[in-house]
């Protein structure tokens, strides 16, 4: 009976990692243990490698996504949860990305449980109805008897009929029926130097609210042939900033719709989220505080960009310089600031 049942996959197929259970392969305890992640071509089998190994990672990008969101920030420097179902679970999640302020350090403590499998894809396996470690769904598997004595030629067609009569193929929803992590990429189409361009348009943008998107989108060399500071190019530079502009405010709303996805457990989507039913997060009663924390009273900086000056402040400064050719140790600190905001063209060199 174990000669008769045999799962045959021929090279011509190219499907690698086939694990055999049971006589082959017992299992082993360090099986279940090694944690993979979607969009990642290695597993990790230690938390500190993992880690670090996640820092490169687009989970590094949705880590620091998360941090810019104002209500896990609210919701961390409150100790309050939104009203909202699905908001209140991803703070309950997220808010360790405001605590730790390390990525590395809050890795460690939570990404296992936030964006690893909890395990691999079922791979194909021999089945063996005498193993009693062998626990197969009818519903789930396709149990085909192949018999050893016909040459491979002939087995493949007949496997892949069989295959197209049962599998759904393409229509498999693998999000669904192979993914078992609590937050799942919402897709693989995306690149990373988009979205932490993304993340720098908003922060410059929340840090200097008064300056125009086209002078943001210059210091960031978003669009570096259109040359609005150079004299020589006046007559077009009505068009360069009219680019620029656009560059500019397609990066931020992208980025804002990111935060918004985030906040309810899906990244790295930018879809459009109806944000008619977010007035009061928390609800009446800090409704007044969170309008104050987060958007604050004229004239006065408010407590979350005072925040997000001191974490990503440092950050945005290193990039402008760095995509402006500015040696960091030869301008003088005092005049990024005018830089920044536009009221210069230039910065101050040290003597």
């Amino acid at each position: 009976m174990s000669n008769l049942f045999q799962t045959y996959i021929p090279k011509e197929l190219e499907i690698r990692g086939i694990r055999r259970r049971g006589e082959d392969l017992p299992d082993s305890d360090i099986w279940p243990r090694i944690r993979s992640y979607k969009g990642l071509e290695f597993k990790f089998a230690g938390i500190k490698t993992e880690a670090s190994g996640l820092r490169d990672s687009i989970y590094w990008d949705w880590y620091h996504t998360a941090r810019l969101s104002k209500i896990i920030w609210f919701s961390h420097r409150r100790g309050v949860l939104p009203k909202d179902k699905l908001l209140k679970n991803v703070c309950k999640d997220f808010v360790g990305a405001i605590a730790q302020g390390v990525f590395v350090v809050w890795a460690q403590k939570f990404a296992r449980s936030l964006f690893a499998e909890a395990k691999h894809f079922d791979l194909v396996s021999r089945y063996d109805p005498s193993n009693s470690h062998d626990d197969i769904s009818l519903d789930d598997y396709l149990i085909l008897a192949i018999p050893l004595t016909v040459p491979r030629s002939y087995l493949i067609p007949q496997i892949l009929n069989f295959l197209g009569k049962y599998h759904p193929g393409r229509d498999l929803d693998v999000l669904e029926t192979a993914h078992t992590a609590k937050y799942k990429l919402s897709t693989l189409l995306f690149r990373r130097p988009v979205l932490e361009v993304e993340r720098l348009v908003f922060v410059y943008k929340t840090l200097y609210p008064e300056t125009q998107l086209w002078v943001i989108a210059d210091r960031l060399k978003l669009a570096p042939n259109n040359l609005i500071r150079d004299d020589r190019f006046s007559e077009a530079k009505k068009v360069a900033i009219n680019r620029l502009n656009s560059v500019a405010g397609r990066h931020l709303y992208k980025a804002k719709r990111r935060i918004l996805n985030v906040e309810r457990g899906s990244f790295p989507n930018c879809s459009e989220v109806d944000i008619s039913s977010r007035k009061q997060f928390f609800g009446r009663e800090f409704n007044t505080d969170f309008k104050q924390a987060t958007i604050g009273i004229e004239g006065e900086i408010c407590e979350w960009r005072q925040w997000i000056f001191i974490e990503y402040h440092p950050w945005l400064v290193r990039e402008v310089l760095k995509r402006n050719n500015f040696d960091k140790d030869k301008v003088v600190p005092s005049s990024i600031a005018d830089f920044l905001s536009g009221k210069k063209n230039v910065v101050e060199l040290k003597s």
